[in-house]
């Protein structure tokens, strides 16, 4: 392991920039089925971005599901630890499921996307869903990750741009407060050799808070 290095992750999505998109909700306490945002995530996504638990715990096998403060406000529920949710898509008149779990617990409201103001999100674990890769660093340290970080990258795609930001330059464009750690940044690299057929997209980096 890295000294340097905390924490890492991975999701489906730039964090700050936008969610994974949204899809349909059905299960324990909802009436009919509801459309909600969702992001997919990796395990230690909220030690790694920042966040707090609000109630329950983190994800895990079978306990699948996280949710923020807004969407326990919206379905007007004092607690959804332990609740069970299908997660789902119609097309032409069919319904596939997506998925089946229970929610493992409920986050701190944090701003997904620069676009929208925070609205109800689940988080679903799914490892194979991941196109930005997320890393907690010491701060003394963040320089020398990315240089490594952009020399793998030239390393195993040479032929492709390197690119990179800190989420507190996205948290400025959008003039909104995110609720997460300071300086995140946000790197173009992948997770794998090159052979992979899906490399991650993104990477990002952020100074560890005792």
């Amino acid at each position: 392991k890295d000294p340097r290095i905390t924490d890492v992750t991975a999701s489906a999505s730039q964090i700050g920039i936008k969610f994974s998109g949204r899809t349909l909700m059905r299960g324990d306490g909802l009436q009919g089925e509801r459309m909600i945002d969702v992001v997919y995530i990796n395990p230690d996504f909220i030690n790694t971005i920042g966040l707090s638990l609000v109630e329950g715990n983190d994800v895990s096998d079978g306990r699948i599901f996280l949710l923020n403060q807004k969407a326990l406000e919206q379905f007007e529920w004092s607690s959804a630890t332990g609740k069970t949710f299908e997660l789902f898509a119609k097309q032409n008149d069919k319904v596939h499921i997506m998925y089946t779990g229970t929610v493992a617990g409920v986050v701190n409201d944090f701003q997904v996307s620069m676009l929208f103001a925070i609205r109800p999100l689940i988080m679903v674990l799914d490892p194979n869903r991941a196109n930005y890769i997320h890393i907690r660093t010491h701060p003394n340290h963040m320089r020398a990750v990315l240089l490594d970080v952009e020399q793998l990258w030239n390393k195993w795609y040479p032929d492709r741009i390197f690119e990179h930001s800190f989420l507190g330059d996205v948290r400025n464009h959008s003039q909104r407060t995110f609720p997460i750690a300071q300086n995140l940044r946000t790197l173009s690299q992948p997770s794998r050799p090159p052979h992979h057929v899906h490399p991650l997209k993104q990477f990002a980096l952020c100074p560890h808070q005792a």
